[in-house]
C-alpha cells in the first residue's frame, strides 16, 4: 500500500503541476504566487517538524488540487442540470476535496506512522490539508489578478489579501476535523464533521456571488470567515500546546527515571 500511496501521489502531483501550468498567470501573479509558497511552506515545516508524516501528508496534499478541480468542474455540470448552479462551491466541492484529503490521511496514518495519540492522527490532517490551500491559492492569485484591469500587481496584492483573509488554515480545519474522528475510531463522522463545516464555510460566499444585490449575504459571509479564523487557531493552538505538555511530562518522567538509575547505582 505505501507503493500505492507513492502511485497516487505522484499521478495527483504530476496533474496538478500540469493544471497550474495552463493557468493564465502573469509576471506579478506568478511572483506572488511562489513568495505565497515558499513562505507558507517554511513556515508549516516550522510547526510541523518533529511530527511524523506530516511531510508525506503535505505532499499528499498538494497532489490533490489538481484532481479536486477535475471533479469539482465535472460535478458543477450536474448541478447545473438540476438549477443547482446557485450552490456554486458550496455543491460538491466539499465532498470530492475531502475526500481526496481523507484518503491520504488514511493511508498516510495506516501504513507510513504507527499513531500513538489523538494528536498523532491530527497532526498529519493539519498537513494535508495545509498542502492543499498552498497550492489552491496560487490559482486563485491568478485569477484574482487577471481581473484587475489597473494594475497586476495591485491584482497580486489583492489576490494574496484576499485569500490570507478569507483564512489559510480553513483547510488544516476541515482534514484536522477528520482525522480527529479517525483517531477517535469515527472516521465517518470525522470525515461528515470536515465536510460540514466546509459546505457552511462555501455556502454563504457562493450565495453572495450568486444574489450581488442581497444586503444579508456579505454580513453572513464576514461572520463565517470570522469563526472560522477563530475555529482554525483555536484548533492549531490546542494541539501544539498538548504537544508541548507531553513532551515535558515525558521529559520530566526520563529525569526522575535517570535520577532514580543514578541513586540505585551510588547505592551498591
Amino acid at each position: 500500500m505505501k507503493y500505492l500511496f507513492y502511485v497516487l501521489a505522484t499521478a495527483g502531483l504530476a496533474y496538478s503541476v500540469h493544471f497550474e501550468f495552463n493557468q493564465s498567470y502573469v509576471t506579478a501573479s506568478l511572483i506572488a504566487a511562489l513568495i505565497h509558497v515558499v513562505i507558507w511552506t517554511c513556515a508549516s515545516w516550522l510547526a510541523f517538524r518533529g511530527h511524523r508524516g506530516t511531510a508525506l501528508g503535505m505532499l499528499w496534499g498538494a497532489a490533490c488540487t489538481g484532481p479536486a478541480v477535475f471533479f469539482n468542474s465535472h460535478f458543477t455540470t450536474i448541478l447545473e442540470k438540476l438549477q443547482l448552479q446557485w450552490l456554486d462551491a458550496a455543491g460538491f466541492a466539499p465532498i470530492t476535496e475531502e475526500t481526496l484529503k481523507f484518503i491520504g490521511v488514511l493511508l498516510i496514518c495506516t501504513y507510513f506512522i504507527k499513531p500513538q495519540r489523538t494528536r498523532d492522527f491530527v497532526y498529519v490532517g493539519i498537513a494535508v490539508g495545509m498542502g492543499f490551500a498552498i497550492v489552491e491559492d496560487c490559482t486563485f492569485i491568478a485569477h484574482l489578478t487577471l481581473k484587475d484591469l489597473d494594475s497586476d500587481l495591485m491584482g497580486a496584492t489583492t489576490g494574496v489579501l484576499m485569500r490570507f483573509m478569507s483564512c489559510t488554515f480553513a483547510h488544516s480545519l476541515f482534514t484536522g476535523i477528520a482525522a480527529y474522528g479517525l483517531a477517535r475510531g469515527r472516521a465517518l463522522a470525522g470525515w461528515m464533521g470536515g465536510v460540514t463545516v466546509h459546505f457552511f464555510t462555501n455556502l454563504f460566499p457562493s450565495l453572495d456571488a450568486t444574489f450581488p444585490e442581497s444586503l444579508w449575504l456579505p454580513i453572513a459571509t464576514l461572520v463565517v470567515v470570522g469563526a472560522i479564523w477563530i475555529a482554525s487557531l483555536w484548533f492549531i493552538v490546542r494541539q501544539i500546546r498538548q504537544s508541548r505538555r507531553e513532551r515535558g511530562s515525558s521529559r520530566r518522567v526520563s529525569s526522575k527515571s535517570s535520577a532514580r538509575e543514578s541513586l540505585l547505582s551510588v547505592a551498591k
